[in-house]
C-alpha cells in the first residue's frame, strides 16, 4: 500500500499539486534480504514562482 500525505501544507492548490507529484514518481522497491520490503520516504518539493 502507499500512503502519500503533506506534513507541512502551503494551501493555494499546491498540496494537492505536490501530491500528484509524489503519485507519479515510480520508485524501485526496498529490499531487505533480496525481498521487497517497507519503507518509509520523505519527499521534499519545492515550488518556485517563475
Amino acid at each position: 500500500m502507499r500512503v502519500v500525505r503533506v506534513v507541512q501544507g502551503l494551501g493555494h492548490g499546491l498540496d494537492d499539486a505536490a501530491i500528484q507529484a509524489a503519485e507519479r514518481i515510480r520508485f524501485k522497491p526496498a529490499l531487505r534480504d533480496g525481498q521487497p520490503t517497507d519503507f518509509t520516504a520523505v519527499l521534499h518539493v519545492i515550488f518556485q514562482l517563475a
